[in-house]
């Protein structure tokens, strides 16, 4: 027994630390209990991290084993190559539920047919991490993607940069006014020109440079200003001849620009 006079004692814990134990002058402590509960817990942490490690190895063995399944059903997804809404459906009705939350199948799904992101949990349509992948594999998957991140710059810039008519028709706000928007989209597809604000059809600098990769197509949405810039005018015919019709009369009359189109029309 330990002596009365002792008044605290300390004792190692299980874990390695030190606990402080106060005790009266007139209390007896039982040195033997205290050393037998010491065992006993050392015991019961043992077991529990044996438990632990033992659900650790069934973990990974299950990651593996949805890691393989997720895989499969990406195969599975690539040979079918749903093209349309109703093979997308036909598809997703037959797969596991789980299919719609995971990131990894929904990615690759996404990247073979943007409509994809329909089908996905609304988790995913709402995480902008997820939606930014998703645009940037396929821009269409935009059309899915919750409304707040429709009006997000960053989001809409990556679908823009991959399909631009559909980033700037579904852009929402000010975005599709938005210069660095409108060039990234203009530089992708032609047919952006038609969902962009009119004041961006105004703008020379988002003009030219369609222009000279479209020719004809920039000059018929092009505003009636710009279809007398001379610059922009004579960057569409130096690519497409034909461009001269959508010009401005004063552009059609202008010996330059009437030769430059009939040079590039050979």
């Amino acid at each position: 027994l330990w002596p009365k006079q002792v008044r605290r004692i300390f004792m190692k814990n299980v874990d390695g630390g030190i606990t402080r134990l106060d005790v009266k002058e007139d209390d007896v402590i039982d040195v033997a209990n205290l050393s037998r509960q010491k065992c006993i817990a050392t015991e019961h942490v043992k077991h529990l991290k044996d438990v632990q490690d033992s659900l650790d190895v069934k973990d990974a063995q299950g990651e593996e084993q949805g890691n393989e399944d997720v895989q499969k059903w990406i195969s599975d997804f690539e040979r079918s190559a749903p093209e349309d809404m109703q093979g997308l459906r036909n598809f997703f009705d037959r797969a596991p539920s789980s299919l719609r939350k995971d990131r990894t199948f929904m990615l690759a799904a996404i990247a073979r047919n943007g409509h994809a992101l329909y089908y996905s949990d609304r988790s995913l349509k709402a995480d902008k991490q997820f939606v930014v992948a998703a645009v940037q594999r396929n821009g269409e998957a935009l059309f899915y993607a919750n409304e707040p991140l429709k009006a997000d710059k960053e989001v809409v810039l990556a679908a823009a940069q991959n399909c631009g008519s559909a980033a700037l028709r579904c852009a929402r706000g000010v975005l599709n006014a938005d210069r660095e928007v409108v060039l990234a989209a203009v530089k992708q597809d032609a047919s952006a020109l038609y969902y962009a604000d009119d004041c961006a059809k105004a703008d020379k600098e988002v003009m030219l440079v369609a222009a000279k990769i479209y020719g004809r197509a920039a000059l018929v949405f092009a505003h009636s200003s710009l279809k007398a810039d001379k610059d922009v005018v004579l960057a569409a015919v130096q690519q497409d001849g034909e461009a001269l019709e959508h010009a401005d009369r004063s552009m059609q009359a202008d010996k330059e620009v009437v030769l430059a189109a009939v040079k590039q029309n050979g």
